[in-house]
């Protein structure tokens, strides 16, 4: 799927790399974890079927700007409503993991999100990650070892049983997970210090899809139904056979999901 790359500033200047493709209503697509927009690459031929897709890099993330000192969450939030904003009137807004927490409250900020589908974002909190397992990533990243850390990642943060994250090392994906694992500790630690507040969701009335894997851990399953219950808005799909990583496992199970939720 060929795309066109396009910068957002952010409103601290900040350039936000975007990946457009597609043709149709704009849909913009906010990556999990610390890779970049090509997370979504087996996702995006079906979704540009319909739509004219913005994939966007997060900060820290692909060709986005770096981190700066003190990254917050909430500095994630104000770049997804620019990207909105950037993409036209009445924007359909797609996130996964971290991605889908930045969408979630990205759409409490600007009023031009039509509707909304989060696949398993967390909560945020000390709860989401053990600080000692980001201090291991950040050593392991400073030590040269990139591969191990994003093992550690995976395996320890995201909940992934090591069987499957054999099966990712050994996947197309994996070289991009590596190449960004040096923006986990900062991102993790960022995310760790976010406060949830499920009554600021009450404010919310955009049509919501919230999206769990079966196979997925109690963690990612509790943290999506409890955001489910604090929107008025929303339904919940479980995906079959799945984990945090349809995007990557199921491409075409997930994109299902979402073009019959957005083209209902």
């Amino acid at each position: 799927m060929e795309s066109t790359a396009r910068t957002v500033r952010a409103d601290d200047g900040a350039r936000i790399a975007v990946a457009r493709s597609g043709a149709g209503p704009p849909l913009v697509l906010v990556h999990g974890g610390w890779d970049d927009h090509t997370a979504w690459a087996a996702v995006i031929p079906a979704l540009a079927q319909r739509f004219t897709v913005h994939a966007m890099d997060r900060r820290g993330c692909g060709r986005s700007a770096p981190y700066g000192a003190h990254h917050t969450i909430e500095r994630d939030v104000a770049d997804v409503a620019a990207v909105v904003d950037s993409a036209g009137e009445s924007v359909h807004l797609v996130g996964h993991s971290i991605g889908a927490l930045c969408a979630l409250h990205a759409a409490l900020l600007t009023p031009r999100v039509r509707r909304l589908v989060l696949y398993e974002p967390p909560l945020g909190g000390p709860e989401v990650a053990p600080a000692a397992a980001v201090d291991r990533i950040a050593a392991l990243v400073a030590a040269g070892n990139r591969d191990a850390a994003a093992v550690v990642f995976v395996h320890e943060v995201v909940g992934l049983p090591m069987a499957t994250v054999e099966r990712l090392r050994a996947s197309p994906g994996w070289p991009l997970r590596v190449a960004g694992v040096h923006a986990v500790p900062d991102g993790m630690r960022a995310l760790r210090r976010f406060c949830f507040d499920g009554t600021r969701l009450g404010a919310l009335t955009t049509p919501t899809l919230l999206l769990v894997g079966s196979d997925s851990t109690p963690y990612h399953k509790r943290a999506t139904e409890l955001i489910a219950a604090a929107l008025l808005d929303a339904r919940m799909v479980v995906l079959p056979d799945q984990q945090h990583n349809a995007n990557l496992t199921a491409p075409d199970v997930l994109a299902a999901e979402i073009l019959r939720f957005l083209t209902a």
